[in-house]
């Protein structure tokens, strides 16, 4: 009857450890689907919102500079190199209606570049308002994270970015066009660059996969969890192993022990 008993309660004790694992295993198989289902609709998402975000820009930046190329000349960068030209007439009319069109079209940056006889690339006519903090008057430097997008403008290649840019102004997204001389030399003479603002996409984009991290982090914590209940579960059918064996072998030995007393009983009623 005892050993009946035990038997009992070992199976149903690995019907309810399997019960258990069965349990963990949808959970952990459910989690990870969860959270890669989640992941990759997320990033489907957000690539679709920039895809939108950059064709819009591309759309508007091509339709400034179909309008204002035609309108540069030469001389709007051969005779434009330093502060001292602001004053000439040309450099206020040009200043004048790049600003305008920037405004009309709510780009941040738009303005004309070239590279200097030192071979640097520098501004030469900035559409921003003339007292804006960050007006880049003519001469000025172009920052490092533009310079490959103007060089390859400056090469012959209409430059679009396919990623909003981080820089130390803010995350943006820029194009940046190659000027040709209207003389009938289609000589390549500057560059022609707009920048429009991605703040409110990057911002938007990053809370969306701050949203899939913290659903990431969630179903790593279950996962844990999961794995610590397995742990517990496995040592537990060890013990629980240990116990019925010790049992079994307690069993056993009293009954060697009853069968040698009833052979000695024996023995003794036949010499009797």
């Amino acid at each position: 009857m005892g050993l009946n008993n035990n038997n009992s309660v070992e199976k149903s004790g690995a019907k309810a450890r399997r019960s258990i694992y069965n349990l963990v295993l949808i959970v952990v198989v459910g989690v990870l689907f969860v959270t890669g289902y989640t992941y990759i609709l997320q990033k489907m998402y957000n690539d679709s919102i920039l895809d939108n975000a950059i064709a819009e820009d591309s759309s508007r930046t091509d339709a400034m500079h179909k309008g204002v190329s035609n309108a540069l000349t030469r001389e709007d960068f051969t005779e434009i190199n330093t502060v001292d030209d602001m004053n000439t007439e040309r450099y206020k009319l040009l200043q004048t209606y790049l600003n305008q069109i920037r405004n009309m079209n709510s780009t941040r940056y738009f303005y004309t570049a070239k590279r200097n006889t030192e071979g640097r690339l520098i501004y030469l006519v900035d559409g921003l308002d003339l007292g804006a903090d960050d007006f880049a008057y003519p001469g000025t430097y172009i920052e490092e994270e533009m310079i490959p997008y103007i060089e390859r403008a400056l090469s012959g290649e209409n430059v679009y970015s396919q990623e909003i840019i981080d820089t130390t102004w803010g995350h943006i997204f820029t194009a940046c066009y190659p000027v040709r001389a209207n003389d009938g030399s289609n000589e390549i003479i500057g560059a022609l660059c707009i920048e429009t603002d991605m703040e409110p996409t990057y911002v938007f984009i990053s809370e969306r996969n701050n949203f899939v991290m913290i659903i990431g982090a969630v179903g790593i914590v279950a996962i844990v969890v999961s794995a610590f209940i397995l742990g517990i579960t496995a040592t537990s059918r060890k013990s629980n192993r240990k116990y019925s064996k010790k049992r079994q072998r307690r069993h056993i030995q009293p009954t060697g022990q009853s069968q040698r007393f009833c052979s000695i009983y024996l023995t003794i009623s036949v010499h009797r």
